[in-house]
């Protein structure tokens, strides 16, 4: 690094040098020119959205493009345009005081926080890396180097990739694993523009799941023109059968995997090369798709090299890490943080030259603060530029924002219900995957709607939506179910013997909880209790006159009492009364075989 860069205000790290071996690299930044229109600017967090693919997309407010990075459109993660969802009848938003007119209101509860605001250690245990994979170590190797480079307990991957492939590798850490599975599976293809909370004035990229690549290929003979291949491309898209090679970590049989898009990049005639990009269905095998455009260009062909540049919501423009830059961050955070030191040295130890301005590159607002080298914030920086909140990877899903007093229940497994509703998303289909959140942009699980949008704004109470896979710890949030006016008297109806262990009524229960109390545990509606069959009491049973006992058939089984009796008989028996009693049994058996083949 020169003197100019180390006294410039923002510090650009060099360009990495690619090797010249590679042929892939080579083409595939060739044709990215919206890359070459910025700075190089490591672990860079602002996207440039003056590139091609961008071209035609509404621009934001003129407040919100000259907003601060940690005030910007983009920072929120899930809490984008939260003020834009719709609002539930039963609940008073945030910024309005509540009303008689708009029924019960919010009030909010001091726990939890803000992704981006989280302690080190939940902020680690919540998050994922968009890892720049290298080549030759497979995928499960580097999961396994970085959960003992980070020390957590477990970590997962979104999509296996071969060990000969770089490119894109969603690392999730801890509670953020339980994503894997709505990373892996397949989506539609990103090119679309996705409006967000139907705004009039931000449309933005949001990447579904599904796989991008780009891919060398090699052909084994010369072709008459490119057009040839680019009409070959062509005709592979759609559905395709697919059978796994013969080196796979998967059964080979048979399966259809959908090609969503394939584009030729570039195609040379005389080498046999050709570069193209596929967006595809998780799971398709890009070697098996080489093969069969040798195969139907009539001069055969195979993978030269891949990389995947799309895995799901991440992206190699977004924000992609090196396994070196894990290595670095971690080493950084262990001897630059507070209390690092021995109690025997005397003063706390200081940042290696080079290191200070790389940190101030990481974020511009650290160009304008003052920090010194054994800063907490300026030694976890780094760390928390590599990893990223879970948060990141449900930002395609429609958005349902949940009470605070609703959070625990949820995560303990209850359904979300209408009055723990406080803002959802527009268009929500019935059995859609939604994700609910907190007022804060917490993700507190993946849910499945029980509800559209219609009837949410409509119903007065039901089920809103069912977990499908919870991600907050519990316990997180306070309990503050069974507090109300109405369970505080069913407990003690309960404990007074007005009411069965379970809440439902019995003889001695008074005729007014009957008529009033609304079960809506039943069926999913609400069922008046007077129509619930009640269950009698002990006493009542007691009264009850006893029934003749019913004949016992000569075929029943007898009680397990008999059986356990055998089993102690046997405990004491000899070599030879055991062979003796299994050759009789086995005798029996023949012999009811042979009568029921009679």
């Amino acid at each position: 690094m020169s003197a100019a860069q180390v006294s410039g205000e923002c510090v650009l790290a060099p360009p990495r040098p690619s090797s010249p071996a590679s042929p892939l690299l080579t083409l595939a930044r060739a044709h990215r020119p919206h890359h070459s229109a910025r700075p190089q600017l490591r672990h860079q967090a602002r996207v440039d959205r003056t590139g091609p693919q961008h071209q035609g997309l509404a621009a934001p407010p003129q407040e919100l493009r000259q907003a601060p990075r940690s005030q910007s459109v983009l920072a929120p993660l899930l809490l984008l345009l939260l003020l834009l969802l719709l609002a539930s009848s039963l609940s008073t938003p945030p910024h309005h005081p509540p009303s008689r007119e708009t029924g019960s209101h919010f009030t909010p509860i001091p726990a939890g926080a803000s992704p981006l605001k989280r302690d080190l250690k939940s902020y680690i245990k919540l998050g994922v890396i968009n890892l720049d994979k290298p080549s030759n170590p497979s995928s499960h190797e580097v999961v396994a180097w970085i959960r003992r480079i980070l020390r957590c307990e477990k970590t997962g991957h979104s999509g296996t990739l071969d060990p000969k492939v770089t490119g894109c590798l969603t690392v999730c850490i801890d509670r953020a694993t339980r994503l894997v599975k709505s990373q892996q599976g397949a989506g539609a293809s990103a090119s679309a523009p996705l409006p967000l909370a139907r705004s009039p004035c931000l449309t933005l990229l949001l990447p579904l799941a599904g796989k991008e690549y780009v891919c060398v290929l090699r052909l084994h003979g010369a072709l008459q023109s490119e057009k040839q291949l680019a009409r070959a491309i062509e005709t592979l898209t759609g559905a395709l059968f697919q059978r796994p090679p013969l080196i796979s970590a998967v059964k080979r049989q048979l399966r259809i995997r959908t090609i969503y898009d394939c584009k030729l990049v570039e195609f040379d005639n005389d080498r046999h090369l050709g570069v193209f990009w596929v967006s595809c269905e998780a799971g398709t095998y890009i070697r098996t798709l080489c093969v069969h455009l040798g195969l139907l260009l009539g001069v055969g062909g195979h993978m030269q090299e891949l990389r995947r540049v799309r895995s799901g919501a991440m992206s190699e423009s977004d924000e992609i890490v090196t396994m070196h830059d894990v290595l670095d961050a971690q080493w950084l955070y262990d001897n630059t943080r507070d209390g690092a030191s021995s109690s025997s040295s005397p003063s706390p130890p200081s940042l290696p030259p080079p290191l200070l301005p790389l940190l101030l590159a990481l974020d511009s607002t650290y160009t304008h603060t003052v920090l010194t080298p054994s800063s907490p914030s300026l030694a976890e920086s780094y760390l928390r530029r590599v990893i990223r909140p879970l948060e990141s990877l449900l930002t395609g899903y429609k958005r349902i924002v949940v009470k605070d007093s609703a959070v625990n229940a949820i995560c303990y497994g209850a359904k979300l219900m209408i009055p723990g509703l406080l803002r959802y998303d527009a268009d929500i289909e019935l059995n859609e995957e939604v994700v609910l959140m907190t007022t804060k942009g917490e993700a507190i699980a993946v849910g499945i709607a029980q509800m559209t949008t219609v009837e949410l704004s409509t119903c007065d109470h039901g089920v809103v939506a069912k977990v499908k896979r919870c991600i907050m710890d519990r316990d997180l949030y306070p309990r503050k179910w069974g507090m109300g006016p109405t369970a505080q008297n069913k407990k003690k109806m309960v404990k007074d013997g007005k009411l069965d262990k379970h809440g439902r009524a019995n003889d001695q229960t008074p005729a007014t909880w009957k008529q009033e109390y609304v079960d809506y545990s039943v069926q999913g509606e609400g069922v008046p209790a007077a129509q619930i069959p009640t269950q009698p009491t002990p006493a009542a049973a007691a009264a009850a006159p006893a029934s003749a006992p019913a004949p016992v058939a000569a075929d029943e089984p007898k009680p397990a009492e008999d059986k356990k009796d055998k089993k102690r008989d046997r405990d004491g028996e000899t070599e030879e009364e055991r062979a003796a009693r299994k050759k009789a049994k086995k005798e029996k058996k023949e012999r009811r075989k042979s009568e029921a083949e009679a």
